[in-house]
């Protein structure tokens, strides 16, 4: 039995002027309700979060970054009668052709009257009878973005009230087997799954959609608590490598390669680092990996992602190409209180700075690594 969480919204008229565009979370609450057919959760996020500096090791170590302050978006959770979803990028629609802006993140520009006009290049609707959860969020056949823009919308459906079982179908991105651990991990029961990238349209009899948990490359600590208490509940061993550090291997990717990893590795100390490729291990063994670990020393990547699953003290030194920086796991260290540091290297190729393959000095990482342990708390001066 669901209990329909009492909000205050005024309703406006069909016409949206202007169009709900906007960064995830902020559609304006009497605009959802004008959008939406039923609201079951509309929740006042905290304001803000405070995120320590962060320590930038160059040619000595020094405090690089000031802390900042990132705000939370409002979350919310509602029924849409006559809904629909697209992808490629992934839209969302209303029976009244009304996108919403704000969950529909390559289609927040304007166009014509704001409406769906229709994509030439996708199929007729594949109509869904009973009740679909929309899972699908731009970019989450990478890890990352399936972690924390599309599960989050399951922790989301649970504050109001759903659980998975109440569904007929979830409609995803991508169906692949660790999306499927993932929904084990989160709720045993797995109903029927509607995979955009081959589907491409689909039109539901009722259409249940939450907001994102936060702004794509930020994280709600609720959130976060939630998957961390899921990982707790669903592992309850950790692997050989309690008090190991591990390194991360970006050695298989196509992009931002650490071309002198093996060297990295040798300067650092054999009984205590203990280098991985992620992308060997079930969902299970890499929670359990990052569950007796100490610390992570990595390049900038989705296996950063399994940073939510530490569950002692950790310390985390990032390694990046020339001229870029994504601070998204600084922010989530300091979610789940680590000590975090970040190395900028030199870069090869003429791919943008952010896909570049790159070397970095083997002493520094062992420097910097030697003295985010020997660091006190998460301020560094």
């Amino acid at each position: 039995m669901v209990t329909k969480h009492m909000v205050s919204f005024l309703p406006l008229a069909r016409q949206i002027n202007p169009w709900p565009a906007g960064p995830p979370g902020h559609l304006n609450h009497s605009l959802l309700a004008s959008l939406a057919d039923e609201i079951f959760l509309a929740e006042r996020s905290p304001v803000a979060q405070k995120i320590p500096p962060a320590i930038y090791a160059g040619d000595f170590i020094k405090q690089h970054a000031n802390d900042f302050t990132t705000e939370l978006p409002n979350l919310y959770f509602c029924q849409l009668r006559g809904g629909q979803v697209v992808s490629p990028p992934v839209a969302v629609i209303n029976r009244h052709k009304d996108i919403f802006g704000d969950i529909s993140l390559d289609w927040r520009h304007p166009r014509t009257n704001h409406k769906y006009r229709g994509w030439k290049f996708v199929r007729s609707p594949t109509y869904l009878p009973g009740k679909s959860l929309c899972l699908a969020a731009t970019g989450a056949e990478t890890f990352f973005h399936l972690l924390f823009d599309s599960l989050s919308r399951i922790w989301i459906s649970e504050k109001a009230g759903f659980k998975l079982q109440h569904f007929d179908h979830l409609i995803v991105q991508q169906d692949t087997p660790l999306l499927r651990e993932f929904l084990k991990l989160f709720g045993g029961h797995i109903p029927s799954i509607i995979d955009l990238s081959k589907v491409r349209h689909v039109k539901c009899e009722s259409l249940f959609v939450g907001s994102y948990q936060s702004a794509p490359g930020h994280f709600h600590p609720q959130y976060v608590s939630w998957l961390r208490k899921h990982a707790q509940a669903s592992v309850s061993s950790v692997s050989g490598n309690s008090g190991k550090v591990l390194f991360l291997s970006r050695s298989r990717a196509r992009s931002r390669r650490l071309l002198n990893e093996d060297e990295v590795i040798q300067i650092l100390p054999k009984e205590l680092v203990m280098p991985v490729s992620l992308e060997k291990y079930t969902l299970y063994e890499q929670i359990s990996l990052l569950r007796g670990a100490v610390g992570v020393i990595a390049p900038h990547g989705g296996g950063l992602s399994n940073l939510a699953w530490a569950f002692q003290p950790i310390n985390v030194l990032e390694l990046f190409p020339a001229d870029f920086f994504n601070g998204c796991y600084w922010e989530l260290s300091n979610v789940i209180g680590a000590k975090y540091a970040y190395l900028e290297g030199k870069s090869f190729g003429l791919e943008i700075p952010a896909n570049r393959n790159f070397k970095v000095s083997p002493s520094l990482v062992s420097d910097t690594f030697q003295y985010l342990q020997m660091a006190n708390g998460n301020y560094y001066y």
